[in-house]
């Protein structure tokens, strides 16, 4: 299933910016002798071109503090339900000039988002940022439930996350970390501190399918593109 693009209108007819919808695009630039424009599968990679090419920068940020607005809009749970979405961005994964971020986004509570990008002593790799991510969920969940009747749920992408906090985290934990192939689990750092944030909660651990998901997990996606090229870090309730 695939995401949203992303479309960067330099030249258009009626107005200029990026645009999530062919629609909204082809308004701006078919016909138009002198439209300009490029699709990109990340809303980091629309931005660069568009600001490379004249664009302003007022006109990128809008569109993004747009969209979390409708999302809170167009969310299919109550606004008393905890919900969490996880998303990253990692670039030179492998490496030790690794450079990854995440993002914790609550469409239904936006104040509580977070955005930050890792420290190098947090061992940045492509699947950490989003356990991170999570644990930011967990701890929010208990900061305003404490006493954790509220259910959770934590939609991701990754869904070595999900299995792992199903089933086999559990699993490794009583068998000392090491996986049924003798082989020792990995992040076992973060997954011991997810499963104590868990615990006496009950979490639905989810992995993103329809379209209001994914554009939620859109969003999470570009915050945390933003943090590994940009500031770093933000948070909604600063």
């Amino acid at each position: 299933m695939g995401g949203t693009k992303y479309y960067a209108v330099v030249n258009g007819r009626f107005s200029t910016g990026i645009f999530t919808t062919w629609e909204e695009t082809a308004k701006q630039v078919i016909g138009f002798s002198g439209a300009k424009y490029k699709s990109f599968p990340t809303y980091q990679e629309a931005k660069e071109y568009y600001l490379a090419n004249g664009g302003a920068a007022e006109d990128v940020e809008d569109l993004l503090q747009k969209k979390m607005k409708e999302l809170t809009v167009n969310s299919e749970d109550p606004a008393s339900t905890l919900v969490a979405f996880c998303g990253c961005s990692a670039h030179g994964n492998g490496t030790l000039n690794c450079e990854a971020a995440w993002a914790c986004v609550f469409p239904n509570h936006s104040e509580w988002n977070v955005t930050k990008k890792m420290d190098d002593d947090e061992k940045p790799t492509n699947n950490r940022p989003v356990y991170l991510a999570a644990l930011e969920a967990l701890r929010r969940a208990n900061v305003e439930d404490p006493e954790r009747d509220q259910v959770l749920t934590v939609f991701t992408n990754l869904e070595i996350l999900v299995d792992s906090m199903t089933k086999l985290a559990k699993e490794w934990e009583e068998n000392n970390w090491v996986k049924s192939d003798g082989k020792l689990a990995k992040n076992v750092d973060l997954l011991k501190l997810l499963l104590d944030e868990q615990k006496n909660r009950q979490v639905q651990w989810k992995h993103v399918e329809s379209e209001w998901e994914l554009s939620c997990m859109d969003i999470a996606k570009e915050l945390a593109q933003n943090a590994v090229h940009g500031s770093g870090q933000f948070s909604s309730d600063e």
